[in-house]
């Protein structure tokens, strides 16, 4: 079964920054193409390319657990894709379409950051990003609010933890 990692990107966020200094990450072709979740490089840092919105360093995480709706067994999962200026939010489920999402935060030790956004692309401040780059290499917390209202909490593992430090710290 493929996935497909397609994002909306609000037309004024600017993605050139720090394309320089991380031109030697391995490269990954457009995530907006339908693919196997098995060649996503989950948890490692990536040149994204992409036609539409060019090449920017990123960080996908994905956290999945099995759940059932109605009778159904299936998975539900957080994929995110972390950049230095957006994170972008995906979470799916059996019998249920992509969700918005609302509201998200990230809990960074005590600290608990709320992002701003919309069409589940969220801001990067230059407070979380360094948080980011700061955080010990274990889970992260986010929690996640939809639109009908329903929370969500989800972890970032702690590769993908460890990957902020390449795409955060030249910000």
């Amino acid at each position: 079964m493929g996935i497909i990692l397609a994002w909306a990107l609000p037309s004024s966020q600017n993605i050139s920054v720090a394309q320089q200094q991380t031109t030697q990450l391995p490269k990954f072709n457009s995530p907006g193409l339908e693919r196997d979740p098995d060649d996503v490089p989950w948890s490692e840092a990536v040149q994204v390319v992409d036609p539409y919105e060019g090449s920017y360093p990123a960080v996908f995480d994905r956290n999945y657990w099995k759940v059932s709706v109605f009778g159904t067994q299936g998975t539900r999962q957080v994929i995110t894709l972390w950049t230095p200026e957006f994170v972008r939010v995906l979470i799916t489920g059996p019998c249920e379409p992509a969700a918005m999402i609302k509201t998200f935060w990230v809990k960074v030790e005590e600290q608990v950051f709320e992002l701003e956004g919309n069409n589940n692309t969220f801001a990067v401040t230059d407070q979380l990003a360094q948080a980011l780059v700061d955080s010990p290499n274990r889970n992260v917390d986010i929690r996640l609010i939809l639109e009908g209202g329903e929370t969500v909490n989800s972890l970032i593992g702690e590769k993908t933890v460890a990957a902020w430090d390449l795409i955060y710290s030249e910000r």
